[in-house]
C-alpha cells in the first residue's frame, strides 16, 4: 500500500489555493501559518499534521486543536517537543531513523532507507524524491509544492517515471492525460474529473489562473503516486 500524501506550502495564501481546488486534501501546516488562516482551507482538508516550525508551538497547536481538531478525519502533531494534544495522535520528530510513530525530514533519496514506517517529511520538491518517497516503507510522505507555485512546472508521472513539463506541455497532451486520470484507484472520480474541467479552464486564464491550474494538476498527478484516504 503506497504512503499517504500529505501538501504542505510555507504560505496561507497558497494553502488556500489548495483549499480551492474542490478536492479533499491531506495538510501539513506548519505553525507560521496564522491560526485564523485555517478557516480558509480546512473545509477541504481530510486529514490535518502539524508541523513545528519554532516559536511558541504548544500554543499555537492547541488553538489549532481547539478550534479545528474535530472538524478532520485524523489530526497529527509533530514535534521533539513534550506535549500531550487533546485531540489527535503526537508523532516525535527525530533527526534520522524514523519508525512508527515518528517522523523525520528527508532531503535526498539515500535518507528514505532511514525511513522504517514513520513519515517523510519532504524539504525540497524533487521528481525523483518523490517517486522514491512514493515507494519507501512510510506511513505518510509530506510534498512540498512552493516550487510549483513560483515556476511554471506541472508535477508528470508517467509510468516508472516522474518529471516537471510546463503548463502547455501539459495542457498540448490533455486528452491523453484526462484518459490516465479514470484509471486512479479510491477516488471520488466524479469530483476529481470536475476539477480536472476547471483546470483546464483555468490553464487559459490570468498569471494567477494559471499558477492555480499547475498546482492542481501537480496534486491530481500526485494521486497516482500516493494515497489520501
Amino acid at each position: 500500500m503506497p504512503p499517504l500524501l500529505y501538501l504542505t506550502a510555507s504560505s496561507e495564501a497558497r494553502l488556500y489555493v489548495l483549499g480551492s481546488l474542490g478536492i479533499l486534501l491531506n495538510f501539513a501546516v506548519p505553525s507560521t501559518i496564522p491560526v485564523e488562516s485555517f478557516e480558509d482551507f480546512v473545509d477541504s482538508c481530510y486529514r490535518l499534521m502539524l508541523l513545528d516550525a519554532g516559536g511558541d508551538f504548544e500554543s499555537w497547536a492547541s488553538s489549532v486543536i481547539e478550534k479545528y481538531g474535530n472538524q478532520v478525519v485524523e489530526l497529527l502533531v509533530v514535534t521533539s517537543r513534550e506535549f500531550k494534544p487533546k485531540v489527535g495522535r503526537l508523532v516525535k520528530l527525530v533527526s534520522k531513523g524514523a519508525r512508527e510513530g515518528e517522523a523525520m525530514y528527508v532531503t535526498d533519496i539515500t535518507q528514505l532507507s532511514e525511513v522504517g514506517g514513520g513519515i517523510a517529511i519532504l524539504r525540497i520538491f524533487s521528481p525523483e524524491l518523490i517517486l522514491a518517497a512514493a515507494r519507501a516503507n512510510a506511513e505518510a510522505v509530506v510534498v512540498p509544492l512552493d516550487d510549483v507555485f513560483e515556476r511554471d512546472v506541472v508535477l508528470v508521472v508517467e509510468g516508472e517515471e516522474v518529471k516537471c513539463v510546463s503548463l502547455a506541455e501539459y495542457v498540448s497532451e490533455i486528452q491523453r492525460r484526462k484518459g490516465s486520470v479514470l484509471e486512479l484507484p479510491d477516488l471520488e472520480l466524479g469530483l476529481l474529473l470536475q476539477a480536472y474541467d476547471r483546470l483546464l479552464r483555468l490553464a487559459e486564464g490570468s498569471e494567477e489562473e494559471r499558477r492555480d491550474a499547475r498546482v492542481g494538476f501537480s496534486v491530481i498527478e500526485l494521486f497516482k503516486l500516493y494515497r489520501i484516504c
